[in-house]
């Protein structure tokens, strides 16, 4: 049975694979990728680090866009003591604090521009908001948000807030749509 693959004639998307056997019977495959994996192929998927030793109902990592669109894929967080884990739209306040960088997801290519990206320490200014998603995170065991694809509109800010106390770890995965970059 042979075996046809490839992708969309644009090139974009997963690997689809079609055969048809000696009854005439077809059979297709797709191997698909998430929209994290896709804009990392195209340039447009960036990493935001932060850790720091928190002494509890603090912020660790605040995103502001100030640009184009930018999809929220997965958050993954641990801690070193167990506690609630928010992760929140900002609605009032001013953030500060040290600056980070969205790692794109191709080594060697540009950081994330047209944001402003705070961690790595707490959080400065006083920052408040409605929750999107919140756990109770255990010691040591990381746990992912699934954001499945949240858009953070231009002057919009998310952030990660933690009730607990102890040194904390969050990778934000996000992207922008490729003709958007």
């Amino acid at each position: 049975m042979a075996i046809l693959e490839g992708k969309a004639p644009n090139g974009k998307g997963g690997v689809n694979q079609q055969a048809i056997d000696s009854e005439g019977l077809a059979y297709s495959r797709a191997i698909i990728e998430d929209d994290f994996q896709h804009a990392v192929d195209e340039g447009s998927g960036y990493i935001f680090y932060s850790t720091y030793s928190l002494t509890g109902g603090e912020e660790a990592l605040f995103l502001q866009n100030d640009g184009v669109d930018i999809h929220l894929d997965k958050c993954v967080v641990s801690t070193s003591a167990s506690g609630i884990v928010s992760v929140m739209r900002q609605t009032s306040g001013t953030a500060a604090g040290t600056t980070i960088t969205g790692k794109n997801g191709i080594f060697g290519r540009p950081v994330m521009g047209t944001v402003t990206a705070f961690g790595n320490a707490s959080v400065t200014g006083s920052v408040d908001g409605d929750t999107i998603d919140a756990h109770d995170i255990g010691t040591s065991t990381p746990h992912t948000f699934e954001l499945d694809g949240l858009i953070v509109p231009i002057t919009e800010a998310v952030f990660v807030r933690f009730a607990t106390n102890g040194v904390v770890h969050v990778t934000l995965y996000v992207h922008r749509l490729p003709a958007e970059v």
